[in-house]
């Protein structure tokens, strides 16, 4: 993902930017959002506007403090902003402004500006007026620089917006257990994760099955069956020296605050892994089938819900060739879903591309992902029987520490035009270097606890595989105690 540059010793300045992109009415609701009562916030709910309170708090905080810098939330609406200034001058921009007003496609909105930006650095984009044709072309082409004719439908998706209510009801659970600890000089530490329709459940009952649990001073974890919610709570005293967030590693200390820990309570909701992520991708492959264009090359950019429980490496590792199935089966019109977290909760996008073998018009310039190293070739498509991958002098390392690098964060990423040939190293949420292969659509990975790449140098790297075995040099040195792991098992009675 390419790091936005924020000046953090002028935040204020950028509401200017915001008021001329959103409008200042939509600015000035915002604004007013903060000292909302909570029943008018839930009235009033936009996504945008809790980032704006982000925002503002980092204003006054820098001015308060004169220290330079933001939160992720701020960081997040910014780049929002400054993606649409590199934009501005593309015609029908006004068509995603539009949508990031509504909050039932901020999300989606927000992707689409972010990828369409991404494609801008290699591509010519043409944002799409959906409007005008009722959702039934996709959101934006590119086209190849040196020849208008070649060009790549793309449509964005983001499952982000599926849990807009959620959020609503949450804050009312939210809302009530905290004034009931608060009445009641209880002091707790309560997380709450619910199912993917919470909205849909009794809150009340809800509510009143949490407070009892609290009167009973029952600390540990629970489920209540009915509404498939699970809460965890911990009291909170004075032999207490942090809180920890849920199953996170997450954690807020207490070693700054008083010994009188009355009427402190902390209250944290999330949403479970949502249940029918795969039906999701399946329905978005479905729609996308119907607004991208028959006999030309289309793409589908589907980003996942952030969730503190969803692990993005095990699940694309898991569900690949189950998605593979799903896209080959159901169409041949679309050449490829490029699957990539949510940037709302890790500042690095990471993008997974899985190819549809079964296309019907293959990708035929030097196309590029976004998530390919702009400054050489594409590889080229390799045989599966027996492949070898040769990387002359091309891998650079930056001089960093492996152990500093963000987890999750790509170091190199290579792809063929099509994807069906695909070859990236990056940190895995586990620490480890993982190495992700894929051969004529088919993935296999492998990992390496130890950095066997020179720091601050370009590595040359040569890989060959053989059935089940690889032979893994760098620097022509043999990496020895690789594991190869596929996902190309086969799934008897898979239905699409």
């Amino acid at each position: 993902m390419e790091i936005i540059d924020i000046d953090t010793k002028r935040l204020e300045n950028y509401r200017k930017l915001f008021e001329e992109f959103l409008g200042e009415d939509f600015i000035q609701q915002a604004d007013a959002y903060r000292t909302m009562s909570n029943e008018e916030r839930r009235r009033n709910y936009h996504p945008f506007f809790d980032y704006w309170i982000s925002y503002n708090l980092d204003v006054e905080r820098n001015k308060e403090t004169g220290i330079a810098e933001c939160s992720f939330g701020t960081h997040f609406i910014i780049t929002i902003i400054l993606n649409l200034l590199d934009m501005e001058k593309l015609p029908n921009l006004q068509r995603l402004i539009n949508s990031l007003l509504q909050k039932n496609t901020f999300y989606s909105a927000a992707f689409e500006i972010q990828t369409a930006r991404l494609y801008s650095d290699l591509n010519e984009v043409q944002i799409n007026n959906e409007e005008q044709n009722k959702g039934k072309i996709p959101d934006f082409t590119i086209y190849d620089k040196y020849n208008n004719t070649k060009k790549i439908n793309i449509e964005c998706k983001s499952l982000e917006d599926y849990d807009i209510q959620n959020h609503c009801a949450c804050e009312i659970l939210t809302e009530q257990v905290q004034n009931f600890c608060i009445e009641n000089n209880k002091s707790y530490s309560i997380w709450v994760k619910t199912g993917e329709n919470f909205y849909q459940s009794d809150i009340n009952q809800v509510v009143k099955n949490i407070i009892d649990l609290i009167k009973l001073d029952s600390i540990g974890k629970y489920y209540i069956t009915n509404y498939n919610v699970e809460v965890e709570i911990n009291k909170i005293d004075n032999n207490c020296s942090e809180i920890h967030i849920g199953n996170s590693e997450q954690h807020i200390s207490l070693e700054m605050l008083p010994n009188n820990f009355f009427n402190l309570t902390f209250m944290g909701t999330e949403s479970k892994p949502n249940i029918n992520f795969d039906k999701q991708i399946y329905n978005e492959i479905n729609k996308a089938r119907k607004q991208l264009i028959k006999n030309e090359l289309n793409l589908l950019h589907i980003q996942l819900p952030c969730n503190n429980n969803l692990n993005y490496e095990q699940y694309i590792h898991s569900n690949y060739s189950k998605i593979k199935i799903w896209l080959e089966r159901s169409t041949k019109r679309i050449n490829a879903i490029v699957i990539s977290n949510s940037i709302y909760q890790t500042a690095n996008m990471q993008f997974f591309v899985i190819p549809n073998c079964k296309t019907r018009k293959n990708i035929d310039f030097d196309f590029k992902f976004p998530t390919v190293y702009t400054d050489i070739n594409n590889i080229p498509e390799l045989p599966y029987n027996n492949p070898k991958i040769e990387l002359n002098n091309i891998f650079f390392t930056p001089l960093i520490d492996w152990d500093k690098y963000p987890l999750g964060s790509f170091i190199f990423s290579l792809s063929s035009s099509t994807a069906k040939t695909q070859f990236k190293i990056w940190k895995s949420y586990d620490g480890t270097i993982t190495i992700d292969i894929i051969i004529d659509g088919r993935l296999r990975f492998f990992k390496y606890n130890k950095n066997p790449f020179i720091l601050g140098q370009r590595n040359k790297i040569d890989l060959t595989i053989q059935g089940e075995k690889v032979d893994f040099y760098v620097n022509d040195r043999k990496v020895y105690d690789t594991k190869l792991l596929s996902t190309l098992k086969v799934i008897k009675g898979a239905k699409a």
